[in-house]
């Protein structure tokens, strides 16, 4: 894919939503930067007596733009990962992985299972299954989601418990459970951090590897789309949680994260950026009342059609029009510059 999508800023964190996991809203902002056309739904909902959500659900999608290199490199571990399977589900914690978070990644795989392939359910209907009938092993095939569980940190206990091994592709510290189960489990702050892991680390939450993979991705790739849309996403992730601080308990690693990735100097960039685009909506929203006031005392109640004409000028538009109205003794001079047609008397 030789071009990435944005994801607007409104979307990545809604401001009107409740502060809670900022970082986990971080990483279902990162993944439809990564691949784009794949992520078919984040927060995808399963249907119990109980909502469910599934954080990430991916579908492996042929591509007519393959990878350039760069962005294949870029992707690292974390591509390959996503390549595993047809469809694959990604279930973050940004914490220490429990057992009951690896019962609820099963179950609601299975309730996504049986609502989207067993033909005796009416779909009309709500799904109605219990916790021990769903979370029963099936075996996976091509169709059946497997699962990525990331967590920032994972117990040896744990994984003694739920006899996780060693993954034989990916090596150290990515384990897969019981085959039948399809589940994978990522420990993020326990991978080696190399170029080919980076990503990965970004989603740790672990203020030191954030920082290092920031700064790798924004050296190694300065003038590549899509790092400089995972290096946008950070500091949205960063403004958006200074803005909560006031408000909010938020966990102090992400306070951390923040306090440490706002001395980069792409975050600052970014934050001058935006102050700057706040001083020029002030600035030219000022203009706008004035010009509307000033051709409202002049030629009598401007129309929406001249109002919309106004809103879409510069405030260096508005001023040139401020002066040249000066010079007006009709409406139609005004109609003539805006570009709107006059009746005829």
């Amino acid at each position: 894919m030789s071009t990435q999508t944005r994801v607007p800023e409104q979307l990545l964190y809604p401001m009107t939503a409740q502060p809670h996991q900022p970082h986990d809203k971080f990483v279902k902002a990162i993944f439809p930067l990564l691949f784009p056309t794949q992520i078919a739904a984040t927060q995808r909902p399963v249907r119990l007596k109980e909502e469910l959500f599934i954080d990430i659900f991916y579908k492996s999608l042929t591509d007519p733009n393959p990878l350039n290199p760069q962005q294949e490199q870029l992707l690292g571990m974390l591509g390959r990962m996503m390549k595993i399977h047809p469809t694959i589900i990604v279930e973050h914690y940004s914490q220490y992985l429990k057992p009951e978070y690896i019962d609820s990644c099963t179950l609601r795989k299975q309730v996504y299972w049986y609502s989207e392939n067993d033909t005796r359910i009416d779909r009309s209907s709500d799904l109605r299954l219990d916790k021990s009938t769903a979370n029963k092993p099936t075996p996976l095939s091509p169709d059946m989601p497997f699962t990525w569980i990331l967590t920032a940190k994972c117990g040896d206990n744990l994984l003694l418990r739920t006899r996780a091994e060693p993954d034989p592709i990916f090596g150290k510290h990515v384990y897969r459970l019981d085959p039948q189960t399809g589940i994978g489990i990522v420990v993020l702050e326990k991978l080696a951090y190399s170029e080919d892991t980076m990503l990965l680390k970004l989603l740790s939450n672990n203020p030191d590897t954030v920082l290092r993979a920031y700064r790798d991705i924004d050296r190694l790739y300065p003038d590549l789309p899509l790092a400089n849309d995972i290096i946008g996403a950070c500091n949205e992730y960063c403004i958006h949680i200074q803005g909560l601080t006031t408000t909010a308990s938020i966990d102090p690693q992400e306070v951390s994260t923040m306090s440490i990735l706002q001395q980069e100097p792409a975050y600052q960039k970014r934050v001058k950026e935006l102050q700057a685009e706040g001083e020029a909506r002030g600035k030219a929203e000022g203009k706008l009342e004035t010009a509307k006031k000033l051709l409202s005392a002049r030629f009598g109640k401007v129309s929406p059609e001249i109002e919309a004409k106004l809103t879409s000028m510069t405030a260096d538009d508005l001023d040139d029009l401020l002066i040249r109205s000066l010079d007006w003794s009709t409406s139609n001079s005004l109609f003539e510059y805006l570009g709107i047609p006059t009746s005829p008397n």
